[in-house]
C-alpha cells in the first residue's frame, strides 16, 4: 500500500469514526436519486456533508460565529469558508469553471448569509464538476497544486477534506452547547 493511500485511509477512518452520527441530514440523497459508481458515492458524501454544514451554520447563534477554541485557530465561519474555498479550488483542479467574483480572502467572510451562500455554491460547483467527469477519466492524472494525481484521488481528497472539517465543526458546536440538528 502506498504511503499516500495509507495516509488517506487512516485519515478517512479517523474522520468517519470521529463523526459518529446516526442520522443523515434532510439533504442526504434519496434512494431514487442515487447516481451509480464512484462518482455517485462521492456526490452522496458531499450532499450529506453540505446539508450538515448548512444546518450547523444556521443553528449556530450569532455570537458564536466568530468563536474559536484558542488564539490562532480558525473560528466557526473561518472553518466553513475554508471548506468552501477548498471545494472551489479542488473543483477547479478537476476542470471546473469557478465564479470569477469570489472574495480573494474567503476566510475573512463572516456574514452568515454570505457564508451560507458560498458554502452552498461551493458544493454545487463540486457536484456539477463531478457529474461532468467521465468514469474513464477518473484514472487520468491532473495537476493538483503541483502534484500529479488521478482525478479519483482528487475526489477522495475532496470528500475526506469535507468530512474532516465537518468533524471539527461538530466539535466546535458541542463546545458551545449547540446540538447538531441531525443528531438525535
Amino acid at each position: 500500500m502506498s504511503k499516500r493511500v495509507a495516509i488517506l485511509f487512516s485519515l478517512a477512518v479517523f474522520t468517519f469514526g470521529a463523526i459518529t452520527v446516526s442520522a443523515q441530514s434532510d439533504d442526504a440523497p434519496k434512494k431514487e436519486d442515487k447516481i451509480p459508481g464512484f462518482k455517485g458515492e462521492v456526490i452522496a458524501q458531499l450532499k450529506d456533508a453540505a446539508g450538515k454544514y448548512i444546518s450547523l451554520a444556521k443553528a449556530t447563534p450569532d455570537e458564536k460565529l466568530s468563536w474559536r477554541p484558542a488564539e490562532g485557530i480558525r473560528s466557526n465561519t473561518e472553518v466553513w469558508m475554508h471548506v468552501a474555498n477548498a471545494n472551489f479550488l479542488i473543483s477547479k483542479a478537476l476542470g471546473a469553471d469557478v465564479p470569477s467574483d469570489l472574495p480573494k480572502e474567503m476566510e475573512k467572510v463572516t456574514d452568515r448569509k454570505q457564508v451560507l451562500h458560498y458554502l452552498k455554491l461551493s458544493f454545487e460547483t463540486a457536484g456539477m464538476q463531478i457529474m461532468k467527469l467521465k468514469e474513464e477519466d477518473l484514472g487520468k492524472e491532473v495537476d493538483f497544486f503541483g502534484q500529479k494525481r488521478t482525478s479519483r484521488d482528487v475526489l477522495l481528497t475532496l470528500a475526506v477534506h469535507c468530512q474532516n472539517h465537518l468533524g471539527q465543526s461538530v466539535a466546535y458546536a458541542r463546545m458551545n452547547g449547540v446540538k447538531p440538528p441531525w443528531a438525535r
